[in-house]
């Protein structure tokens, strides 16, 4: 895709030089493929998900070694096991220490943790309209978990403190689809309930730069490093991509 740039206006936390932010969500775990509410549960990668995590780092770690992209200052993971392990794959052949923050966690769904959405719908019934494809109820707060509204500004505030700490920098994040839709719906369009519009595959690559006046998307959702998966792989990719779509529309 060609760069995009978005002035809407200031990001949320002062730029004082271009920080290049490159973004990778975690491979495929157990909860994608059983179709689990899956937040803060800590689901462990699936065998189809570290080839997708070695596929990546590959690829990304082998851009970054022969120049195409700049050096990384620092890799940031959430510290559940399926972005941690996906780190794995660049942090090795980068010579980086993953540093965890707790921020980049996925939402807490609470007592709704490992359940399907129409077990949840069933034991909760006034769930129904937070799983509602009409609309985005940003104050709906998960039973004994979070509040939409509440996961929005946390993970808002990590990547911008993230961005704030590296000025001039090349940082990568691996962390979860929330996370990463929402900021990059927020340093796009400066509405985080459009993170819909930024739904991320398992193992995708997003770039963007941030400045003082603006933000420049050079790649989102690429997955042009897992191609050589085999058919069947392929058509998993496919299913798992379409159940994240559907989630994104609740």
């Amino acid at each position: 895709m060609h760069d995009t740039t978005r002035r809407y206006g200031r990001p949320p936390a002062p730029v004082i030089e271009p920080t290049l932010l490159t973004l990778v969500r975690h491979g495929q775990t157990t909860g994608n493929v059983a179709k689990l509410l899956s937040g803060i549960s800590d689901d462990p990668l699936t065998n189809f998900g570290r080839r997708q995590a070695a596929a990546m780092g590959k690829t990304l770690s082998g851009l970054i070694l022969d120049g195409t992209l700049p050096a990384v200052h620092a890799l940031y993971v959430s510290p559940l096991q399926r972005a941690r392990h996906t780190a794995e794959a660049l942090a090795q052949p980068l010579g980086l220490t993953p540093v965890l923050r707790d921020d980049l966690m996925e939402i807490d769904f609470g007592a709704m943790e490992g359940l399907t959405e129409a077990e949840a719908v069933e034991r909760f019934p006034d769930a129904k309209a937070a799983f509602a494809r009409d609309v985005f109820m940003m104050e709906y707060a998960f039973p004994g978990g979070e509040s939409r509204r509440g996961f929005h500004q946390r993970s808002t505030g990590a990547i911008a403190a993230i961005v704030a700490r590296h000025p001039g920098e090349h940082v990568i994040v691996v962390a979860h689809g929330g996370v990463l839709g929402i900021a990059l719906a927020y340093y796009m369009t400066g509405n985080t309930e459009r993170w819909s519009d930024y739904v991320l595959a398992n193992c995708s690559i997003s770039r963007l730069t941030v400045r003082e006046d603006g933000v420049t998307l050079h790649v989102v959702n690429d997955v042009a490093h897992l191609a050589d998966l085999t058919p069947e792989e392929a058509e998993a990719v496919a299913a798992i991509e379409a159940i994240d779509g559907e989630a994104a529309r609740e």
